[in-house]
């Protein structure tokens, strides 16, 4: 089991959004430049992981599935709190500061991977040592016994 300590790319999307939005003045940006720093622009990569590793058929595709996309995680950051969106400006919510600035979604996907492997090794760990100690128990009985 190997330990992949990256987070996907839709992941690290979410959390350049974030991240765009506080280092922009006032906190916010217009939507529309929104999707031209996060749609227009080629993501070949992301691109590829949003059609599930294929490549898409037409560059329409392309921004239309990327927008469909940027739409969905800005729908998510608001109703999560992390963003406002209003009159087609967003701005990042203190909430979202401090999301970003604790690692973001990324280090939560990291923290969460790193978790489930760990609480698996100490439950393996805490096997080993139950059997070793009932093995260990039966010994000493038996030669108690047998004396």
């Amino acid at each position: 089991f190997m330990l992949n300590s990256k987070a996907p790319l839709e992941i690290k999307f979410v959390d350049d959004i974030l991240k765009h939005l506080r280092k922009s003045n006032q906190f916010s940006d217009n939507i529309k430049d929104i999707e031209r720093i996060f749609v227009k622009e080629p993501n070949i990569q992301l691109t590829m992981s949003i059609f599930g590793g294929k490549s898409p058929d037409t560059n329409y595709n392309i921004v239309d599935s990327k927008s469909k996309f940027l739409n969905s995680v800005l729908s998510y950051l608001n109703k999560n709190g992390f963003v406002s969106y209003e009159n087609s400006i967003v701005g990042i919510t203190f909430e979202g500061i401090v999301k970003i600035s604790n690692g973001g979604f990324s280090q939560d996907y990291i923290d969460t991977k790193y978790n489930r492997f760990f609480k698996r090794i100490l439950w393996v760990i805490s096997m080993l040592a139950f059997l070793l100690s009932l093995v260990n128990s039966c010994h000493a009985l038996n030669q108690t016994y047998t004396c």
